[in-house]
């Protein structure tokens, strides 16, 4: 948020609607508000979900390592290195 747009937020009531200009700023500036809320919630949405999807990811690879058991090989390692990269650990 501009320093422009927490004045005219900030400013007093009267002020704000004193004349037919500055109604209409304050109309103007509360619109663009919404608007880039909107536009966060939105967003923040998409990432909620993305944030879902990933770690539905990272259980499943927590699962195959775990019924892989000690069992060493070059698949288990890449299970390992997956949920390393996952921030998981590379162990269960």
């Amino acid at each position: 948020m501009s320093e422009i747009t927490r004045g005219a937020i900030g400013m007093p009531f009267e002020m704000a609607m004193e004349s037919e200009l500055s109604r209409r700023q304050f109309h103007s500036i509360a619109q663009a508000l919404l608007a880039e809320r909107d536009q966060l919630k939105a967003e923040n949405e998409t990432l909620r979900k993305d944030a879902e999807r990933l770690q539905s990811a990272t259980d499943f690879v927590q699962k195959l390592c775990d019924s892989a058991g000690n069992q060493p090989s070059v698949a288990t390692g890449y299970l390992h290195d997956i949920l390393a990269a996952m921030g998981k650990g590379g162990q269960s």
